[in-house]
């Protein structure tokens, strides 16, 4: 817990260190100097202005600027043009994460705006995800400052990235925009593009974020990303923190038009301390194939039933796509499966729809499959079921090898059954009249969703879900 004890370190010195051939050290020249975001449509700060407003609740990166240019990400141009700011258009994106090597500790902290859940000053509920990938690359093209984590555990963290550009190289805009969201430590560290080998290609730099300049300050709500579910003391509930970010040319990495085109990815080498929003990339400045682009997703109420529709920009090398539920925002089940459109440059829609949901709350995300098996997930979403009609209930569920069945009692007697997720009638059994529940062994079932229905005459029947662990 070495940084989060004290309080924001706001040095303006640079950290010299001796360095090995190959190695450069990053410059505070590289510092940008202003951020605009979406925090409450617009916000605006700088390192000689900072804003005293403190963002606490998502918000993208609209522009930035570096050198006295201001450079917009292209998450929303019209904006900028509307409050009368000059910008260099481009657009930017998270670098598509791969790996992160390393043992998350306690000092892990998935790092939220205090308001990202709607609770002020509190813990989430349910508690956030512990999937550290989910914060690097959320918000519109990945760019979300009010989401991140800290302390990223002592390892690295693999980027895919190839097909540069040359005419990028040395042109001045930047191609690579790093972020760093708290405290900044003394540690250093070593970002560098590698090729298919993981040798590094040109120069590596080495970074210290002690000697950048804050650009504005935000207020968050770390959790203890070593928790499942993750954990908020009160220590860490709503305090604030500088933002800092930087940006390269691909020269200022050594990158030459000699060498570039071995490139195949780019690694950060961590210290333990490193505080990241997200790390992003020029999309003119190099071309990376993504097997899905998510542009839409949403769910909606009819009946007893949750629809979910989403939408994919572009397709590559796409496989399916599996839906997933869950009744905590912690622990998902696949419920369904939806075939993919495999490669497409155009707008692709798709639906599905959970039947017979239970009265609560339900998480839902997509997890898109490649034909070579990797994986992704759209953003979770939480969708609340009344529970005026509900008077059939089952627990656990999951369950592995018995359920209870309980229901209103009634006066006259009634049938239980359970079908599989096709429609086949598996089990049948009678309910006498004035019973109130019923155990129902499903140890001989395979795995997999099922459906129990209650019928009774003269009434509607009752139905849920069950999930056969």
């Amino acid at each position: 817990m070495h940084k989060f004890l004290s309080g924001s370190i706001t040095a303006s010195f640079f950290l010299i260190l001796f360095h090995s051939p190959g190695e450069s050290f990053a410059q505070a020249s590289q510092t940008v100097s202003e951020i605009i975001t979406t925090y409450n449509s617009y916000f605006k700060s700088s390192t000689t202005n900072v804003n005293p407003v403190l963002p606490d609740n998502s918000h993208e990166l609209l522009a930035f600027t570096f050198s006295g240019v201001r450079y917009s990400t292209g998450v929303n141009d019209a904006v900028l043009t509307s409050h009368g700011d000059v910008f260099n258009a481009q657009k930017y994106k998270s670098l598509p994460l791969n790996s992160i090597s390393g043992t998350v500790t306690s000092n892990t902290k998935l790092a939220l705006g205090q308001l990202y859940d709607g609770i002020n000053n509190g813990a989430s509920n349910p508690p956030p995800s512990n999937d550290l990938v989910l914060y690097l690359t959320d918000g519109t093209n990945g760019l979300d400052l009010g989401t991140g984590v800290a302390n990223l555990p002592a390892g690295k963290l693999f980027f895919k990235i190839a097909n540069l550009n040359p005419a990028s190289i040395g042109d001045g805009i930047p191609d690579i925009l790093i972020t760093q969201i708290a405290d900044p430590s003394t540690g250093v560290d070593k970002y560098e593009f590698t090729n298919a080998s993981n040798a590094t290609v040109g120069s590596s730099v080495n970074i210290s974020f002690a000697g950048i300049s804050a650009v504005a300050n935000w207020t968050a709500d770390f959790y203890e990303a070593s928790k499942n579910p993750p954990t908020l003391t009160s220590t860490f509930t709503k305090t604030d923190r500088p933002l800092r970010l930087w940006a390269a040319d691909f020269s200022y990495f050594g990158i030459t038009a000699q060498n570039y085109s071995t490139i195949e990815g780019f690694t950060v080498n961590l210290n333990g301390n490193s505080d990241v929003a997200f790390i992003a990339y020029n999309t003119a400045s190099a071309f990376i194939t993504l097997p899905v682009t998510f542009s839409f997703f949403e769910t909606s109420v009819e009946n007893n039933n949750v629809i979910l529709n989403w939408k994919t920009e572009s397709e590559n090398n796409n496989d399916y796509f599996a839906v997933e539920t869950s009744t905590d925002g912690q622990n998902f089940n696949e419920i369904g499966r939806v075939q993919a459109h495999g490669n497409s440059n155009q707008t692709s829609s798709y639906s599905f729809i959970d039947r017979d949901v239970s009265a609560g709350n339900h998480f839902y995300r997509i997890k898109q499959v490649d034909k070579d098996a990797h994986f992704t997930y759209s953003k979770v979403l939480k969708q609340s079921m009344s529970s005026q009609r509900q008077n059939l209930n089952i627990y656990p569920n999951p369950a592995t090898n018995s359920v209870i069945v309980s229901f209103l009692k009634s006066k006259q007697e009634r049938q239980l059954m359970l079908y599989s997720n096709e429609g086949k009638l598996m089990i049948s059994k009678m309910i006498q009249a004035g019973e109130a529940n019923y155990s129902l062994d499903i140890s001989m079932l395979p795995r997999g969703n099922y459906v129990i229905k209650l019928a009774e005459e003269g009434s509607e029947s009752q139905s849920q879900k069950l999930i056969k662990k």
